[in-house]
């Protein structure tokens, strides 16, 4: 039941995907304070929201990590995608870990008009590093099919798709598609 939910089906939609655009959009906010007390160094408290946004991006990207870990486990060892999970959700640990060092070494500055440079390279290799994960979590779906569920047709199979050829008073000929109850194992249109 709890791995139900962690994979997203009540909601008919894996959970990770959902939750994943929170750290994100988080992490890349706080990199935008960041520029944004360095070109406007008079604005209060960019420094400070840079350091909220970082603190809220690293508790989202932990809750986003336990669906994300399930769906891990799902994987067959002997999948081709494994490998590249396993990238992924290494790089993600690295994103996390380096975002809190940040997090450590930003907590003695919040008062400042403009982020220190070291705090700020590690935004931009943070948000490298993410950017990589980001792709490698692409390839996990559009490539190598993890966590597609094509075999669960939500909508009712359609009567007629494929526009085979012109009958000669030129109206289209089609051709039924029937139920997936139908198609026995391994078998297609």
């Amino acid at each position: 039941m709890l791995k139900d939910f962690l994979e997203g089906k009540p909601l008919r939609h894996p959970l990770h995907p959902i939750l994943v655009h929170f750290p994100i959009g988080l992490f890349i906010l706080s990199l935008l304070f960041d520029l944004g007390s360095l070109a406007f160094p008079s604005t209060p408290n960019l420094v400070r929201d840079a350091f909220y946004a970082m603190l809220l991006g690293i508790i989202g990207a932990l809750i986003a990590a336990v669906p994300g870990i399930v769906d891990y486990t799902d994987i067959r060892d002997d999948h081709p995608g494994k490998r590249t999970a396993t990238a992924h959700l290494t790089l993600n640990l690295i994103v996390v870990g380096l975002y809190g060092i940040n997090l450590g070494i930003r907590s003695s500055t919040l008062d400042a008009l403009k982020t220190p440079v070291g705090p700020l390279i590690l935004s931009l290799v943070g948000i490298a590093l993410l950017s990589v994960s980001g792709y490698l979590g692409g390839r996990l779906v559009y490539d190598e099919g993890i966590s597609v569920g094509r075999h669960k047709r939500r909508t009712p199979t359609p009567e007629n798709t494929l526009n085979l050829a012109r009958r000669e008073n030129g109206e289209a000929t089609f051709v039924p598609v029937p139920e997936a109850e139908r198609l026995g194992d391994r078998e297609t249109l």
